[in-house]
């Protein structure tokens, strides 16, 4: 759960591109795209900031 929070902090706050993300956290850049192609499809990827460590894998999967 801290990479998915992790992955959205570097693509909204610092804009790092995918392939940048999976060098800075050690994860495959299909690990990356996999985690934000949901997020940004069902959520405005700004509003995933406020979401509880509870709720944010469940709203992912």
């Amino acid at each position: 759960m801290r990479q998915v929070r992790e992955i959205l902090k570097l693509r909204l706050d610092v804009g790092l591109s995918g392939r940048v993300i999976a060098q800075q956290l050690g994860v495959g850049e299909t690990s990356v795209r996999d985690t934000l192609k949901p997020a940004a499809t069902f959520f405005p990827l700004p509003a995933l900031r406020e979401f509880p460590e509870t709720r944010l894998g469940a709203a992912l999967c």
